[in-house]
């Protein structure tokens, strides 16, 4: 329900709850971050990898958490690894697709991606509902008795 709701908000369809990106400016903005943003080569990219779990992304939640479960460094290492593996090449090839475009089309990318949401919000609930009607079924049939 969140991401129909989250859809259409952002196809301009809801007002009625906003969010905003000044969170992500004030922390970008913190005193704290300008000095290890200033480092280069090898620590930078050991720095902003670290900070990379702080992203607001279920997926990545999904994968610390599994990188977590491994209770072993190396384990959850690989865990991550590939986890970026299959994330960093389809976002680096979508932002080159994106700046190829021209502004038509770009300005067509925020109403394309809000549909794409609202339909992953509904594959959710159809899914979650067949799911759930599996589930009483099966405990339908352990309940008799024979």
């Amino acid at each position: 329900i969140v991401l129909i709701l989250w859809g259409l908000r952002d196809f301009g369809l809801f007002s009625f709850f906003k969010f905003s990106n000044s969170l992500n400016v004030k922390i970008a903005s913190l005193s704290i971050l300008k000095k290890p943003l200033q480092l280069t080569g090898i620590l930078r990219g050991i720095f902003i990898g670290l900070m990379s779990g702080l992203l607001p992304c279920g997926w990545l939640y999904a994968y610390v958490l599994t990188a977590a479960g491994t209770q072993d460094p190396f384990s959850g290492l690989i865990v991550m690894i590939v986890f970026w593996a299959g994330t960093v090449p389809i976002l680096v090839l979508f932002s080159r697709i994106v700046k190829k475009l021209d502004q038509t089309w770009l300005q067509k990318i925020p109403k394309i991606t809000a549909v794409l949401i609202v339909f992953l919000g509904v594959l959710t609930l159809i899914n979650s509902h067949e799911l759930a009607e599996r589930v009483h079924n099966q405990s339908q049939e352990q309940m008799t008795c024979h």
